[in-house]
Parts: C-alpha cells; sequence; structure tokens
C-alpha cells in the first residue's frame, strides 16, 4: 500500500512528503495557497478511515476531511487514488534539528564510554574545566532551550520526515541538566518556523556525555548532585517568593541562571524528561522524584 504522509505545519513539507512516493506531481514556483488531496483513504485516527475522502488544506493548515468536501477552485488537486493520507508521528525525546555541540554521540547515547569522567570524543585543544564539586555546576545549562538552536537543513530533519513523522519534542543531550525541551514541527525554513511551543519540559541526564573531568564521576555522585540542584533550586524559589510578596525592607534575592528555570519544575507546571530505558533505570527517576518533589 502506497501512503502520503501529511506533515500540516507547512504546505511545502507536504508537497515534498507527496513527491517521494514516486508520483508525478505538477511542478509550483512556490506552494499555492489551497491545496487539496482526493480520491486517497484517509486515516483520522484509530477506527475512523474515510476510504474515499479529500483533505483540504489552506495556508498549510487542514481546513476539511471527509467523504463529501467542496474543493476550492483555485486549488492545486492531488489524486491520492491508491495512496493513504494519515497523521504524523510524534517523537517524544529527540535531539533532531539540533547542532551536533548539543548532541551526545553514538556510544555515550547508548551508554558506552564518555559517561561521567568518559573522555571519549573530546576534540583535542577543547578539553572542559575540571569540577572540583557542585559548587563548580558541572555540566549544568538549565537555561539553554532547543528552540533557539533548532536547524531546519540540519540532515536527521529530512531523515524522520520522510519515515512520517511530523513533530518532536526536542532537547538538548549534552550534560546532567542540558537544557529546555520544545515542542518542533519537522518543516519549515527557519529555526523559527519549526517551533511550535518552547519550553515544555526540562531534560536530566545521568550521564553527562564525553569529555567530563572530575566530580562527579559515578552514579552515586550524579545522583546526589541532581538531588543538591533541586535542593538549591527549592531554596531560591522560597527566597524570590518571600521576597516578591513583602519587598519592602528585604534585600532582593541574587538572581541564579541555573536555578531560576528550576522553579516552574519544582512547582509542576513543567515536567521533568529522563532517558531510561531499562527497569532499573524508571524505578531510579521515581525515587529521585519522590526525594525531590
Amino acid at each position: 500500500m502506497r501512503s502520503l504522509r501529511l506533515i500540516t505545519p507547512l504546505a511545502a513539507a507536504l508537497l515534498s512528503a507527496a513527491a517521494v512516493r514516486a508520483q508525478t506531481l505538477p511542478t509550483a514556483p512556490s506552494p499555492p495557497r489551497d491545496i487539496a488531496i482526493r480520491n486517497a483513504r484517509i486515516v483520522q485516527a484509530a477506527g475512523r478511515v474515510v476510504e474515499h475522502g479529500t483533505v483540504v488544506l489552506k495556508n498549510g493548515l487542514i481546513t476539511a476531511v471527509g467523504a463529501n468536501v467542496a474543493i476550492p477552485a483555485d486549488a492545486w488537486v492531488i489524486d491520492g487514488a491508491g495512496m493513504t493520507v494519515y497523521p504524523g508521528l510524534v517523537n517524544a525525546l529527540s535531539s533532531v534539528g539540533l547542532p551536533a555541540s548539543l548532541k551526545l554521540p553514538p556510544r555515550a547515547r547508548a551508554g558506552g564510554p564518555g559517561g561521567p569522567g568518559g573522555q571519549a570524543g573530546t576534540p583535542q585543544g577543547q578539553q572542559p574545566p575540571y569540577s572540583w564539586g557542585p559548587e563548580d555546576r558541572p555540566a549544568t545549562t538549565p537555561w539553554a532551550n532547543a528552540a533557539d538552536e533548532l536547524n531546519p537543513s540540519e540532515q536527521a530533519v529530512a531523515t524522520w520526515r520522510s519515515a512520517g513523522f511530523t513533530t518532536a519534542v526536542v532537547a538538548p543531550e549534552r550534560g546532567y541538566f542540558p537544557g529546555q525541551a520544545a515542542v518542533a514541527g519537522l518543516a519549515g525554513e527557519r529555526g523559527s518556523d519549526m517551533v511550535v511551543r518552547t519550553p515544555v519540559a526540562l531534560r536530566i541526564n545521568f550521564n553527562p556525555g564525553p569529555g567530563h573531568r572530575g566530580y562527579p564521576n559515578s552514579l552515586m555522585g550524579v545522583i546526589a548532585y541532581v538531588k543538591q540542584i533541586f535542593s538549591d533550586a527549592a531554596w531560591y524559589d522560597q527566597a524570590w517568593t518571600i521576597y516578591n510578596a513583602a519587598p519592602a525592607g528585604r534585600e532582593r534575592p541574587e538572581y541564579d541562571r541555573t536555578l531560576d528555570p528550576l522553579r516552574e519544575t519544582l512547582k509542576g507546571r513543567r515536567p521533568v524528561l529522563y532517558h531510561a530505558n531499562q527497569a532499573r533505570e524508571i524505578d531510579r527517576v521515581f525515587q529521585i522524584a519522590q526525594e525531590t518533589n
């Protein structure tokens, strides 16, 4: 069965996805305002299928779906006979669209060399500073936001899109607190075109990636460090809450860009993302969550 993967953020992505399916389509210098796919099998959701229907888009957004849908007179009409249109898939945690500097190399991502204290993949002459303790805030950049670094021309964007993914929750990978995640549509001419919502979550790792030097250099140390950061953030939030309630006669707390993003997380307004594959990793995350609220 041939399929047409529908990417809703931009009509241009829809057209490129349709062309991949070895169907000869009309060429146009720019995406038309109205697009219609007719005579296609349309999967709207589980159990909701239109065997011979039409999808109409206006300026990249779906405006009508069904068996008896009127097609605008000036629409670019695509014959979807023998093809299937279905909702795009969502990658729930990815680094697609981000530069290599924010990604873990494959070995470290798979749990190989390059964990706490590892040196795998460290460029010569670019050795990071040695961490002597938690006060150095090692591998900690929670203020970084994936939305600021998105690049639609990054190779992985096209790869995931051609596989049927239209959206991804994107977050930096390197570090214990590598940064904040954003929901990104896998289409657009500029990075800002990809941003659907930001920030949506805070990512935390137990493996900082290659090149980390010094504390923490063991799993026990990493867990202690993560707990310490949340403890500091709780104190920081309390100090600012008290000050904002009655600032007169009080000394203003010092702004801390490491702890400030964690305030929303502690209040339950923003989730935390961990990458976990094994039962013991998932259990470990639940225990830390209970201890840190």
